[in-house]
């Protein structure tokens, strides 16, 4: 999704996450928020950037409890100098039960933010094309084709380990079955994804990623293979 007008993307971009900054404070019942935002510049010595970085999600259960019927509610944005320009926008009717929630819309995928691989240099606008390589290439392919994905995504939590799953079909007549899998116990933490697309061209491809590493804190140090 693009913002023609520059002042209404920046605009638009601290409207939904400055409220998410200030609510993670003082969150009421049933309200779940997470979230960043990033200025950033970036030279080369011949070409430089500056991009304004946004993401977060905000779920709400409509009984207070954090069980039952409820709305997620993600957006992502890169907005800036070309190609960093772009705002992926997510909406999902949610239903939570004591077996873990499924999310029905537009979710993100399984496999989206599980990675805990920082970016490039620690700049988005630098590591924008490696997120494709931890789980975010349906985001990435979002952002700079404008091709979002509806779906469903089911996610549970079982003591240390947490599963997504969902199944998404792109605009573009792409289908996206995606699995994850995070364990975090003391010190340790671990991570996996599958992706299997099926082209509409009839070809298909499978992509692999996994990582384990330590955590403490005052350091993190891991190791991740694509």
């Amino acid at each position: 999704m693009q913002f023609p007008n520059p002042r209404l993307r920046v605009a638009a971009l601290f409207m939904i996450f400055a409220p998410v900054a200030a609510l993670a404070q003082t969150l009421p019942a049933g309200v779940t928020a997470t979230g960043n935002v990033e200025l950033e510049y970036s030279t080369d010595g011949d070409n430089a950037y500056t991009v304004l970085y946004g993401d977060a999600d905000v779920g709400y259960s409509f009984d207070g409890s954090g069980q039952g019927l409820g709305v997620d509610l993600g957006l992502t944005g890169y907005l800036g100098d070309d190609p960093f320009d772009d705002v992926a926008v997510f909406a999902a009717l949610s239903y939570a039960t004591d077996f873990g929630k499924f999310s029905f819309g537009l979710p993100r995928n399984a496999s989206s933010g599980m990675s805990r691989m920082p970016v490039i240099g620690g700049t988005q606008a630098i590591g924008f094309g490696q997120k494709s390589f931890l789980g975010d290439l349906p985001l990435t392919n979002y952002l700079a084709n404008d091709d979002p994905y509806a779906g469903l995504r089911y996610d549970g939590e079982f003591g240390a380990v947490k599963l997504a799953a969902s199944a998404h079909r792109f605009r573009h007549d792409t289908n996206l079955v995606d699995v994850a899998l995070t364990y975090t116990g003391g010190f340790a933490f671990a991570g996996g994804s599958v992706q299997y697309y099926d082209f509409d061209n009839g070809t298909n491809a499978t992509t692999l990623h996994g990582e384990f590493g330590a955590a403490s804190d005052f350091y993190e140090a891991g190791v991740g293979l694509t």
